[in-house]
């Protein structure tokens, strides 16, 4: 998709979720009392503190892989790559972008494509871990009548088989990278018979020997930088779901916190099915339709603003100004005086 075409969706689509939220709220706080009883104190923490968390616990998981995988590329460079795979993620369908522009920044930095790759593969694992869990969750919390009516828990049993699935599959990958490529290359060699892929196949043969070799020496080595990258993937999207918290609070709100957060996993595994830019529109409505039952009719539309601005308004205005500022750079965070890896 044309990078400025996702953006502008973004923004329409989100414009159009709000609408559908006012739509739904009919008795809506006024903003005078709205902005009265705004606790600064929480808006401050759910607005700035939570995405600046996000992005140096993520940077950090990044970090564990990068030392390891390129060895060179700072630490704070990978809080900012964080940031920016923010912004691409919501300019992109199903947040595809924001892998790519993560490779693009690291390449910048100094590694190579094929190590660039292995990184976020080894992140995307971890994350994939997580959901996995979380999808079993899910999957016992309906069965006992503790989320909302979303129809027979088949919906939730293959979800949660969905992305275990994916995780027992990327572990074997991680396990046994000699044979991943092998079943790579031989479809790439496939591909390169054809005349328009044969040029793209052709240029992946180089990133993927990096891949294998970067899975070897994860697996031969370095398996516990894995394990500990399991808890900081809690950490991160925990932090997500604690913007809600926050977020009522901010409106003066005292909401249960454990029951909030529940929804909250619910709502982000929702959400990661929505093929719309940055979940654009789906998150807006979804929102206020799971939320319903904790925050009060009136104060909906301002909740979701608030929670939408902390996960992905905010975000993807600092990630944008990072972007381009890597785009007008011809290197990453002082590549030049670093050796690159090799």
């Amino acid at each position: 998709m044309n990078f400025r075409l996702g953006v502008s969706l973004f923004v329409v689509l989100s414009v159009l979720g709000f609408m559908v939220v006012f739509f739904l709220s009919t008795d809506t706080v006024p903003l005078v009392e709205m902005v009265g009883r705004l606790d600064m104190r929480f808006l401050g923490l759910c607005v700035v503190a939570v995405p600046l968390v996000d992005w140096m616990v993520a940077g950090l998981r990044m970090w564990l892989f990068t030392t390891v995988v390129c060895s060179g590329i700072p630490y704070n460079a990978c809080v900012k790559n964080c940031a920016v795979g923010s912004f691409m993620g919501a300019a992109t369908p199903s947040q595809t972008g924001g892998g790519l522009a993560q490779v693009y920044v690291l390449v910048k930095e100094g590694a190579t494509s094929g190590q660039a790759v292995s990184v976020l593969y080894l992140t995307f694992l971890s994350t994939l871990v997580f959901y996995a869990s979380a999808g079993v969750v899910l999957w016992g919390l309906h069965a006992a009548g503790r989320l909302p009516d979303g129809g027979a828990s088949s919906q939730f049993a293959l979800v949660a088989v969905l992305f275990v699935g994916m995780a027992v599959l990327g572990f074997a990958a991680l396990l046994k990278p000699q044979k991943t490529q092998a079943g790579l290359e031989l479809l790439v060699n496939r591909l390169q018979s054809r005349k328009r892929l044969g040029p793209w196949a052709a240029k992946i043969k180089g990133p993927l020997d990096e891949w294998s070799a970067a899975m070897q020496l994860m697996a031969r080595r370095y398996k516990m930088r894995f394990v500990f990258s399991i808890p900081i993937t809690v950490v991160v999207f925990f932090n997500k779901y604690f913007t809600a918290y926050l977020a009522a609070r901010a409106l003066g709100l005292d909401t249960g916190l454990v029951e909030l957060m529940v929804l909250q996993m619910f709502l982000h595994i929702l959400l990661y099915f929505f093929p719309t830019p940055g979940g654009s529109g789906a998150a807006e409505v979804a929102s206020a339709v799971v939320m319903q039952s904790l925050i009060p009719s009136g104060l909906l539309p301002a909740y979701t603003l608030l929670w939408r601005t902390s996960i992905m308004y905010f975000p993807v205005l600092i990630g944008g100004i990072i972007l381009i500022r890597y785009i007008r750079k011809s290197t990453g965070s002082d590549v030049s005086a670093r050796e690159r890896p090799a």
